[in-house]
Order: C-alpha cells, then structure tokens, then sequence
C-alpha cells in the first residue's frame, strides 16, 4: 500500500528535493524519542531552511491530517557532490524540547491535568495542546513542587504518581492518560485476506529469557476489611504482643465502632464465650479505672490486661479491627516460570498509589517490557498500525494462532518517495 508523502521544514515543502530511498521514521512507544533520517539534494546550493532547531513535517502528500513525523532538526551533515552538495538530516519529534524545557514552581490542591496545563505555560511551551487527550487520573494533589525542572521530568514524575503513560504526537498534542492499550483494525498472518488480516514479510520471531518472570508492586498502605484475630492465655500473663504468630497488628477500630474491640473468653476452649473488654489508650487511660479493663498501645502493638485471660490453649482473648494492608498489583508468567525451573521475581514500591487495579496495570505492563520475550520482526503493506495498540498474530510456522502482540516499534521504509513497508517490532502481550 504505497503513499506518497509531503516533506516540509521550516514552513516550506522540500519534498522535490527529497533524495530516492533517503529517508526513514522511527517510531516508538512511550516517551521515547521518535527520529527521522533524510537526506536533501541541493544541487545549486539554494536550500536555506535546512538549519538546527527548525521544524521538520513529514504528512501524507494528499491529506495533512495524516502525519508519520513531526519534530525539529537536530543535525546537519554536509557532503560536497559535483558543484552542489547533499544534506543529511537527524531530526528528533516534538518531544525533545520537552527536554529542553526549565520551570520552577509549587502547586497545591490541583489537579494533575491542571498542575500540567500549568507547567507548559510556565515552560513558555504554549504550541502544545494539552488539552484535547490529557486526562484527570489524580483529582488532588496536595503539593508538587518543580525546581529548574523540565517538562518531560514533570510528566515523568506525574506519570509516575498516577501510574500514566504519556507522549506527544506529531501535531504537538499531549496525550497523557491511564495505561491501556487500544486494538488494531487489522491483524497478520501466514494466510491473509488483505481485508482484515494482512500478510507479514521478511518475518523473524525472536525468544528469549528476560529478566524476570514475576512481579510484585506494592502501593502506599492501607486500613483493611475487619478482622479479628484470637490469642491464648494462660492464667497470668496480662502483657500481649500484637502481631505474633500470623496476627495482625491492629491500628483501626472496625466499621461502627469509635475503638478497636477486645473480648476475653469466659467459657471453655471448645465452647467460647466472649464477654466484651472496655478498652482505652496505654498513656491517656489506666487499666481499673472509669470500667477500663484492657489498654492499648497502637504504635508499640501491645494490649495490657487488668485481669489476666484465663487459660485457654487458643481461644484465650480476641480483638477485632483493621489492619493496615499494601495496596498490592502482582504478574507472573508461569509458563516461563516452569521452563526457567524457578520464580524470577522483582519487587518495587510505589508508595504513592493507592488503587490496586492502577498497580496490576504496572505489573502487567512491566512484565510486558521486562519479562521473557517473544518478539516478532516484519514487513507490512499495510499502513494503520499505530505504536501501541495491539493486534492477533497468526502463524504456522511460530505455532501461533490469534496471539496478541502489542506494536512496540515502527520503521516507517520507502521507495522512491512513497512509503512501500512499515518494519514494526511486536511483543507479545502476556496479560491483557
């Protein structure tokens, strides 16, 4: 599926001066930088607006709102030819001046999307759209401040607080949302309908090992669902330590109640019955006094009983509560894992969120990235695959039927001037 295509830098179409075979776009997903490579022939030495730091537009020749690359100029190399010369241009997407970019400033009780729309205005990085496709994840932000910071640290930090992704597509619009991935239109395979399923070229597929097969994220901490947890007493003994013996340390009281509950068990060890304590705080109350019959200390996790529980081999006392509890997202391949004969697993804190399907999202997307892979490398005609999304992959040779795979890089070849083949590198999805 061939098109031609429209090169313009600094305002102007150079596409008659596009050298045959010359250029090439590389695309990837996340905040990566995409580039471009070309080369101008200047025959007559006329060419001006090829220089550093001008805008470089590669779009579709008969539709500008299609755009395979858009960015600034970030070298020049020139090599003498005849009495003319050509130019050979490296040119880096919108997304290096992100980089290039330095701001101070605090922002309190906003949200992430506005602490955003802030921080490009005070980047003076007004040509940026950062609106249309930005999304509210963080509804308040209590403080965030940014010294001599740059855009992309900015976006990095936020995306890292709210489990985003971000990037900047060729017309200079910010898309900064949850991590998710869209489905292709289209999908490959060895027997194509060139409707919906497309041929794949040149294919090679590639296994190897990774560096994890598992992952745990942990999230900031929070209280748990009741529980209530039983202890043994042996007649005497009025000091406990909280937490011992897969118990909890208990920091909450349980839903309706103004205080953690504690019983001592006034029947038998088959046949409990719970007869309520009246409890109060170790430093504020004293055990016997105003009906206080056990004290609590929450930061040191002991209770002190005025009475001793009776001596029971379990069902000595109780105390019901809430319990605080990591905010855990997990993912393993465990198919790798049979194959590597063992669990390579990575742990990372992220102590700032708080949303447990956020954090599976990062443990899927990081055992995506990080985990074994299974990568496939081909040509395709056709020419709507976007860096990102995800598409079925079908193949006799690999034993693959409708596998999922997840367009991770595009190379966008040519002929002549027109695009004749997008080189993409796929990796397989291992959670969806």
């Amino acid at each position: 599926m061939a098109l031609t295509v429209k090169l313009i830098v600094d305002g102007t179409n150079l596409t008659s001066k596009l050298g045959e075979r010359s250029w090439s776009v590389n695309q990837v997903d996340g905040a990566a930088i995409d580039t471009m490579q070309f080369v101008i022939h200047d025959p007559d030495n006329s060419v001006t607006q090829v220089q550093r730091g001008k805008d470089v537009i590669l779009e579709k020749s008969d539709d500008d709102t299609v755009r395979y690359f858009g960015g600034i100029v970030f070298r020049v190399t020139t090599i003498p030819v005849g009495l003319g010369r050509e130019l050979h241009v490296i040119a880096q997407d919108w997304k290096i001046i992100l980089d290039k970019s330095s701001f101070s400033a605090r922002y309190t009780n906003v949200t992430d999307k506005a602490v955003i729309a802030a921080g490009f205005t005070a980047a003076e990085l007004t040509e940026f759209n950062v609106t249309d496709d930005v999304e509210v994840i963080r509804t308040a932000i209590s403080g965030i401040t940014f010294q001599n910071s740059s855009v992309r640290a900015m976006l990095d930090q936020l995306a890292d607080m709210t489990v985003a992704t971000w990037g900047v597509d060729p017309f200079k619009k910010l898309f900064y949302r949850k991590l998710s991935r869209t489905s292709a239109s289209a999908s490959l395979s060895d027997a194509p309908d060139d409707s919906l399923t497309f041929p794949m070229q040149n294919s090679q597929r590639v296994l190897e090992m990774g560096m994890y097969n598992a992952v745990e994220i942990k999230g900031t901490k929070r209280a748990s669902a009741d529980v209530t947890d039983t202890y043994p007493g042996d007649g005497s003994q009025t000091f406990f330590k909280l937490g011992v013996d897969d118990k909890h340390a208990i920091y909450f009281a349980p839903d309706g109640e103004d205080r953690i509950q504690i019983y001592h068990n006034t029947g038998s060890e088959g046949s409990p019955s719970w007869a309520e304590d009246t409890v109060g705080l170790e430093g504020a109350d004293t055990n016997g006094v105003a009906g206080i019959t056990v004290l609590i200390n929450i930061l040191s996790g002991h209770v002190i009983f005025n009475t001793a529980p009776l001596a029971r081999a379990t069902n000595g006392w109780q105390i019901k509560g809430k319990y605080l509890s990591a905010v855990i997202g997990f993912a393993e391949d465990e198919d790798q894992i049979v194959l590597d004969g063992r669990m390579y697993k990575k742990s990372i804190g992220m102590g700032n969120v708080d949303n447990v399907d956020s954090l599976q999202d990062v443990a899927d997307e990081f055992l995506n990235r990080n985990g074994p892979k299974d990568v496939i490398i081909c040509d395709t005609e056709y020419d709507t695959f976007k860096i990102g999304q995800t598409l079925e992959v079908t193949n006799s040779i690999y034993g693959i039927s409708q596998k999922l795979y997840y367009v991770e890089k595009i190379r966008l070849a040519m002929k002549g001037k027109t695009v004749s083949q997008s080189r993409m590198t796929l990796q397989s999805v291992k959670k969806e």
